[in-house]
């Protein structure tokens, strides 16, 4: 039946231009546009989700950024008290839903090493369970370095939001805005080497995730290291890479004996077609 349906309309826009020879022969310049709005009769509610990103390549430059926005209203989120509970439990009190984030990146290609700045955010919420909801991680395909945000959080919000997994980041930026440098080597066709330092500071105090300590905002600093070798025509894939995250204040439980480090080692391989 109709109670529980969902509907949707979607409306993009998008410019994809190469061979513009501004600088070098491979310029190109992509642009785009997406909208959708989604509402649904059983809960009352409506979303405006808004995104515009853009690429651009001038010779050994390059530059990519993408925003998006999230408003509306509903009764459907779990964290709101319900609105009679005898009647209903999944009808909430209404909530009005303001989210975004963004990314960006900047870099260029020397003979054989590529720098990058990468520098994103994602908004927090200091009480998601009151009226004004604005916590939402980012998309956890876009990966940020290789312990903070793809094992740290991502275990912290799972355990803080146990009963709630709309809340978990599974391993996106989550509730901070970070600043990324990084330099990839490649001696030989390839064998790539990247070396990468991430630091990051939290947006809101939530007193779950994020300590109630309000004079740091400081998540952390790490530093990554990878080695990968693409081999077999580029369709085989072999790679070994680590990271450590030296632990900032706000992140620090005072109730809990954490550890001022910690670092992961991951080992992986991969066929394409």
């Amino acid at each position: 039946d109709y109670s529980d349906d969902v509907d949707e309309f979607t409306a993009a826009l998008a410019y994809d231009g190469e061979g513009f020879q501004w600088v070098g022969a491979e310029d190109s310049l992509s642009v785009g546009l997406y909208y959708v709005t989604r509402w649904q009769h059983a809960t009352r509610s409506r979303a405006h989700i808004m995104d515009g990103f853009f690429k651009l390549r001038l010779g050994p430059f390059f530059a990519e950024a993408e925003a998006y926005f999230i408003v509306g209203a509903t009764q459907a989120l779990s964290l709101r008290p319900p609105v009679d509970p005898d009647e209903n439990d999944w009808l909430r009190m209404k909530a009005n839903v303001e989210i975004s984030s963004w990314i960006a990146r900047l870099g260029v290609d020397i003979m054989d090493f590529r720098v990058k700045l990468e520098s994103g955010y994602a908004s927090g919420d200091e009480d998601p369970t009151n009226e004004n909801f604005k916590a939402r991680s980012a998309n956890p395909n876009v990966r940020v370095g290789l312990v903070l945000y793809p094992i740290v959080l991502a275990e912290i919000t799972k355990a803080r939001w146990a009963d709630n997994p709309g809340m978990w980041s599974e391993g996106g930026v989550y509730d901070s805005w970070f600043f990324m440098q990084s330099i990839r080597y490649e001696p030989l066709k390839g064998l790539e080497i990247i070396v990468g330092f991430l630091e990051a500071w939290r947006d809101c105090v939530d007193g779950a995730t994020i300590s109630r300590d309000r004079t740091n905002a400081f998540l952390g600093f790490e530093t990554d290291i990878a080695v990968k070798y693409h081999f077999a025509g580029d369709h085989a894939h072999l790679g070994i890479e680590g990271g450590v995250l030296h632990v900032g204040k706000a992140l620090k439980d005072p109730m809990l004996n954490m550890p001022d480090d910690t670092w992961t080692v991951q080992v992986w391989t991969a066929f394409t077609p």
